[in-house]
C-alpha cells in the first residue's frame, strides 16, 4: 500500500471522527440547551401556576363571588344566575370546611321549610334565638334548608359581631324578653327580629335597611324580601338538599 493511499484513509479517519465528535458535541449542546430552556419554562409559567393554584382555593379574604365560583366549580354544584343574584343547590356532602369559609364578611340567614324559625350562620357559628341567644357550629343538614347569603362591610360585619357578643352575654339586656310575634329590641325580639334589627350601619342602619329590606320578625317574609332586594349587599340564595330537579324553574317553597 502507497504512502499517499495511506494518508489519504488517515485523513478519511480523521475527518470521520470529527464529524462524530462534532454530533455527539451537538447532542449535548442540545440536551443543555433543552434542559436550559425546561428550567426557563417552568420559571416563567410558575407565577401562573401560583395564580392558578390561588384562584382554585377557597380564601375568605377573597370576595364571597369568587369563591362561591370556586366552590361551584370544584364541587360540580348545580347553579344559575337570576335577576342578579347566584342561585346553587348544595348537598349535605359538599365540604363543610370550605362552605364556612366563603368570605370574611358573609351573613347566611336561612330557614327550613315548615318551621317558622330564622338562623344566622356567620362562619362556621350558627346563631339561633328562642329564649336567649344560642351559639352553635354549623353541621350540614341532610333536610332541606332556604338559605340567603349576604356580604356586608369590614364595618359592618364588626358592629354586628360585637352585637352579638353583647346579646349572647346578656340577652334580656340588649334583646328584651322572648316574644313569638317579634318585636324591636330590647323592648321584645324573636328569632328574626333581634338580628334585623341590630344597627350595623355608618348611620345606624338596621341590618334589614343596609340589606335593601325592613326588619322583620317574620322568618319567611325576611327571606322573600331578601330575595327580591336590589342591594348589592345580597349576592346569592342557597338551596341546602333541593327536592328534585333545580333549575331556574325550581319553585322556593318557604312556608
Amino acid at each position: 500500500m502507497s504512502r499517499s493511499r495511506i494518508s489519504t484513509q488517515s485523513f478519511a479517519i480523521l475527518v470521520a471522527l470529527g464529524v462524530m465528535l462534532a454530533s455527539v458535541g451537538d447532542a449535548d449542546a442540545r440536551r443543555r440547551g433543552s434542559r436550559r430552556r425546561s428550567r426557563q419554562t417552568k420559571r416563567l409559567l410558575r407565577p401562573l401556576q401560583q395564580h392558578q393554584q390561588r384562584t382554585n382555593t377557597i380564601d375568605p379574604n377573597r370576595g364571597l363571588q369568587q369563591n362561591l365560583q370556586t366552590l361551584i366549580q370544584q364541587n360540580g354544584l348545580t347553579a344559575f344566575t337570576k335577576n342578579g343574584k347566584t342561585f346553587f343547590a348544595k348537598p349535605g356532602s359538599t365540604a363543610k370546611t370550605d362552605y364556612t369559609r366563603l368570605g370574611k364578611n358573609v351573613v347566611e340567614f336561612f330557614v327550613r321549610p315548615g318551621f317558622h324559625h330564622l338562623y344566622t350562620r356567620i362562619g362556621n357559628d350558627v346563631y339561633s334565638r328562642i329564649s336567649g341567644l344560642s351559639k352553635s357550629s354549623y353541621y350540614p343538614s341532610s333536610s332541606q334548608q332556604i338559605g340567603v347569603l349576604v356580604e356586608l362591610k369590614d364595618a359592618e360585619m364588626q358592629k354586628l359581631q360585637r352585637y352579638l357578643d353583647s346579646a349572647r352575654a346578656n340577652s334580656q339586656r340588649v334583646l328584651g324578653p322572648f316574644v313569638y310575634a317579634g318585636g324591636q329590641p330590647p323592648r321584645a325580639s324573636n328569632c328574626t327580629s333581634y338580628i334585623t334589627y341590630a344597627k350595623v350601619g355608618d348611620r345606624g342602619e338596621t341590618l334589614g335597611k343596609v340589606c335593601g329590606t325592613y326588619p322583620s320578625g317574620f322568618p319567611q317574609g325576611f327571606l322573600s324580601s331578601l330575595m327580591r332586594s336590589n342591594s348589592d349587599r345580597v349576592k346569592a340564595i342557597v338551596v341546602h338538599n333541593p327536592q328534585g330537579d333545580f333549575n331556574a324553574n325550581y319553585k322556593l317553597d318557604l312556608r
